[in-house]
């Protein structure tokens, strides 16, 4: 069995409803019937990915009053990207939770992208487990320390790129 305690102990919830947990421990590759509705990891992920995104823009919101649309994008794009989602999960120790089939793993170590989805269920599981009040404070205590340390909004390459040709007098690349 595996150990399900380290993910719940580190978000600082504590599940009502251990279907919720287990369900959001479970990746969709061992759940038998997970399209079918009800708990399920992807599910959870779902609402995990909305209750996310609308946390980190009023975080964002209130922490950057003076800044643009275009700069809190970045910023907001830098803290849900699945890098930075993939790392939030590996702190909360739900590698070593996380029930997947081995075909989710690369090198004896699960994908990122696996990482994050599993983050996000978390989120949603708690959401359907003790309420909108409840995600937020878990992720607010989760993310302050990351939104306090950022400095200037982020610029993805695609961007810094352009910027500089364009600095420079030169055309913009086609794609």
């Amino acid at each position: 069995m595996t150990d399900l305690a380290p993910g719940a102990e580190f978000l600082g919830h504590r599940f009502r409803d251990q279907r919720l947990l287990q369900a959001a421990l479970t990746h969709s590759s061992l759940a038998a019937g997970s399209r079918r509705g009800g708990f399920a990891f992807d599910r959870l992920e779902f609402l995990g990915d909305r209750v996310l995104g609308l946390v980190v823009a009023q975080m964002l919101l209130a922490a950057f009053e003076g800044e643009s649309e275009g700069e809190l994008g970045r910023r907001f794009a830098a803290l849900v990207s699945e890098p930075s989602l993939a790392a939030l999960a590996r702190d909360a120790g739900l590698p070593r939770a996380l029930r997947v089939a081995p075909g989710e793993l690369r090198d004896g170590e699960l994908r990122a992208s696996v990482l994050a989805d599993a983050f996000e269920a978390m989120l949603g599981a708690i959401q359907l487990d003790a309420g909108c009040a409840a995600a937020d404070a878990v992720l607010r205590r989760i993310l302050a320390p990351l939104v306090a340390g950022m400095g200037a909004p982020p610029r993805d390459p695609k961007t810094a790129l352009q910027e500089w040709l364009q600095g420079r007098g030169h055309a913009l690349p086609a794609y």
